[in-house]
């Protein structure tokens, strides 16, 4: 159903198919160009040409050292909220002295009419940060928040980073 659709159905008008619509999910539309019943087929990219094993190249990516399942490192998680926000965080910390911390923030959203539903699907942010212990700083932030302070913010209480002495009475 298309918006102008939506719209009509909103207004007690029974809308007609969508013939353009529906003919542009048919399977067999474009098969010269890859789209099969299952979906489009991949573009090609030079993944196929690199190992499937562990990266060993120059520079080393620490990034990709990390692992979820690896018992030896250390790792852990935190849950706090901060305002109206919830963040969940997990995070590993890499032998080179880096954490890598994983953040998610849900908004409490009630509907005004009918049962609350808890962190409806969009209202949620996550975002990615790279801590660097020794020069006490994030060193990479990235992800899907318009503002990345509450993140920051969040990581700090969650991770237990306090500042140094004298930079707490700046």
């Amino acid at each position: 159903m298309t918006p102008l659709q939506a719209e009509l159905l909103e207004e007690g008008v029974l809308p007609q198919p969508d013939a353009l619509g529906t003919s542009l999910r048919r399977a067999d539309v474009a098969p010269e160009a890859g789209y099969t019943a299952a979906g489009p087929e991949p573009l090609p990219s030079p993944e196929p040409l690199m190992p499937q094993d562990r990266y060993d190249g120059w520079p080393p990516v620490l990034q990709w050292e990390i692992d979820p399942a690896d018992p030896s490192l250390e790792s852990g998680e935190a849950q706090l909220t901060l305002g109206e926000w919830d963040y969940d965080i997990w995070w590993q910390a890499h032998p080179a002295g880096l954490i890598y911390a994983s953040l998610q923030a849900l908004d409490e959203d009630g509907v005004v009419a009918g049962p609350e539903r808890q962190h409806p699907l969009g209202r949620n942010v996550v975002v990615n940060l790279v801590y660097d212990r020794e020069r006490r700083g994030v060193v990479a932030v990235y992800g899907t928040a318009r503002d990345f302070r509450p993140f920051v913010e969040a990581f700090r209480i969650g991770c237990g980073i306090d500042a140094p002495p004298e930079e707490k009475h700046a």
